[in-house]
């Protein structure tokens, strides 16, 4: 089945570009991180390197910068990093070099995410350090969104297993470790730091099925009325003990084996740009996408990649259609050899649609942001 389950590039969705959005990485085990040496961020390159120790962070000493706190329950932060972008641009390893009450903190220089400090967009993965062993699925950082300190910086909170960004340091530690579907009609929730005494399962951000067990428990399994609508965007609220309120994005990539799965999407046939010097056929999977737009392009770089020799301006856009197991295609009857392509998705997880590159691109252009037809 030729149905990938990979990520696209550091800032990108997983290419199944389903309803339930990044994901990212295998089901959490406890103390899953690999081990590695405590270490340091070159704030200037955003390149990595070791160091002896982190430090204690005082945010007074450092100005016009991205701060990250992050919190998780091992507190072996040299096994984590950061992976941050900016918006349609490329990314880079951040490691963590202090720490305060919360946690671990990084921070970099805004001006490498653009120059308009206060109406940034900053990709963020949360990672295992040094490899890509374990990841987040991706977020965005909206400076607009929050208030700069006397200093300049921007700060953010994220926890370990949240999919929030947090605007404010949090004092309680109750999380959602995972949520996800179990099968078309089961969904399966684990917490932390409490137990969880409601379940709320919502789509699209709409309440659809609302659960309270027995006794509140730190494994909340449940089964729905009737089988889910995957072009939806699925997410559950938690209720604890405490009466903390946490969400999490339901995950789906553990249907993907699922004998109904497989008998209504496997897909055995080519995929990616299917070249003639007549005509070329584009296919992508991705069943659970609600449109896919094709977008040519005579240059290979994005104008975010090089101000001077990029440009954004589309050769031809084309609307894919959907058809049998999943597949989206669209011909196109001209000679296109040497252009590039990319895939504008709309799903519920990226209403807006977002802009991907072909992983069963044969080459691609700069840094691998569009797909070359060859």
């Amino acid at each position: 089945m030729k149905s990938p389950k990979f990520i696209l590039g550091m800032a990108l969705p997983i290419l199944l570009l389903s309803a339930c959005g990044g994901g990212g990485g295998n089901k959490p085990q406890d103390s899953s991180k690999d081990s590695s040496p405590e270490v340091s961020i070159s704030e200037s390159s955003g390149t990595s390197k070791t160091s002896e120790s982190t430090s204690a962070f005082d945010p007074s000493t450092v100005s016009d910068q991205i701060i990250i706190h992050f919190h998780s329950e091992e507190k072996v932060y040299a096994n984590y990093a950061l992976w941050l972008w900016p918006n349609g641009g490329s990314g880079a390893e951040y490691l963590f070099t202090g720490t305060d009450q919360f946690g671990a903190v990084a921070y970099t220089d805004l001006s490498t995410f653009g120059t308009t400090y206060n109406d940034l967009k900053i990709g963020v993965i949360v990672k295992s350090a040094g490899s890509w062993s374990w990841q987040t699925g991706d977020r965005y950082i909206e400076t607009s969104t929050l208030v700069a300190d006397d200093n300049g910086n921007y700060s953010v909170w994220l926890l370990d297993g949240e999919d929030v960004i947090y605007d404010h340091e949090i004092t309680s530690f109750e999380k959602i470790n995972l949520a996800y579907f179990v099968n078309f009609t089961r969904v399966a929730v684990t917490v932390a730091g409490g137990v969880a005494k409601r379940v709320e399962l919502l789509a699209n951000g709409e309440v659809v099925f609302d659960y309270t067990p027995e006794t509140p428990s730190k494994n909340v399994p449940f089964n729905l009325e009737s089988e889910a609508d995957l072009t939806k965007k699925y997410s559950v609220r938690v209720t604890f003990d405490s009466d903390v309120i946490r969400t999490k994005d339901v995950l789906i990539q553990y249907l993907y084996d699922l004998p109904a799965f497989k008998d209504a999407y496997d897909y055995d046939g080519d995929l990616g740009a299917l070249y003639t010097a007549s005509s070329t056929t584009f296919k992508v999977w991705s069943p659970y996408s609600l449109s896919i737009k094709l977008k040519l392009y005579s240059n290979g770089t994005p104008k975010s990649v090089s101000e001077e020799l990029g440009s954004d301006e589309t050769y031809r856009e084309v609307e894919m259609e959907k058809g049998e197991k999943g597949v989206w295609s669209a011909t196109v009857n001209e000679n296109l050899e040497g252009y590039y392509y990319t895939y504008e998705v709309v799903s519920a997880a990226y209403p807006d649609g977002i802009e991907i590159v072909d992983p069963y691109a044969k080459s691609a252009g700069i840094n691998g942001l569009r797909g070359m037809i060859v």
